[in-house]
């Protein structure tokens, strides 16, 4: 039978020799496993949660950066074109994206 010795709760080692401080259970019992109810009843182990798991789900699925920066764009110039000012640095931005488009139209079908 192996014996585990548990820490704050949860099964943090399993070894098949009796050593001091560690409690003889059967084959099922896990690392990672935690105590229930205060006795050598055990639960699964409890899930690793990434903390920066949200980061990754919304970089999945945020649009591609050319497809955020076209829009912006598109907004930016819109705003121009109703009279609206902008700083010299974002209006030589603009000024260089709509010569990149001009140079590089969208085919007609699209």
């Amino acid at each position: 039978m192996p014996y585990i010795k548990i820490e704050k709760g949860v099964v943090v080692e399993k070894i098949l020799d009796s050593r001091k401080g560690y409690v003889e259970v059967d084959n099922t019992v896990i690392c990672g496993m935690v105590t229930k109810d205060k006795g050598l009843t055990f639960d699964s182990p409890e899930p690793v949660v990434n903390p920066d798991q949200y980061k990754l789900n919304r970089a999945e699925q945020y649009p591609s950066v050319g497809d955020q920066l076209d829009a912006f764009w598109k907004e930016v110039n819109y705003r121009r074109l109703q009279g609206e000012s902008f700083t010299q640095d974002a209006d030589n931005m603009l000024g260089k994206i709509l010569a990149v488009k001009s140079g590089n139209p969208k085919p007609k079908d699209k």
